[in-house]
This record gives C-alpha cells, structure tokens and sequence, in this order.
C-alpha cells in the first residue's frame, strides 16, 4: 500500500498505464499473496462505484465465493 500511497506508477505489485480516458492499472498476481483462510463466502459491495478496478480485482481474488454489487457500476 505504501507504493499506492506514495504514487508510484510502477511497482513489484502493479503498473500504470496511461490510457485515453485517463489511467488503467495492471496487477502482478505473481507478487501479490492472499490468504484466503479466513476469506468470506459471500461479499456485498454498497456504491460499487467508490472501489476501483484494482480494488475489484483483489476483493475479486479474497473472496472464496459469490461477490454482490450495488449500485451505480457507470
């Protein structure tokens, strides 16, 4: 998170690109451990649209069953 914090654009987790409509990360799975023995089966997400694509794809890879997501996904 201190790389995130501190702005890095390029990182042993992710990379940022710059893309037409502003910027797009890619995450390197390979560096990025998750334990999932404490994961939970289901997770409900409230304004969906307060989360990046990044957060998303973590949340995405913690959760050891069914994510639900409300709200506005523009």
């Amino acid at each position: 998170m201190d790389d995130i914090r501190n702005g890095k654009r390029d990182s042993k987790y992710y990379k940022v690109y710059d893309t037409n409509g502003g910027e797009s990360i890619i995450l390197n799975w390979d560096n990025i451990k998750i334990n999932k023995s404490n994961s939970p089966k289901l997770l409900v997400i409230d304004e969906i649209t307060h989360y990046s694509s990044a957060e998303i794809q973590i949340l995405s890879k913690w959760v050891n069953g069914n994510i639900i997501a409300l709200g506005d996904t523009n």
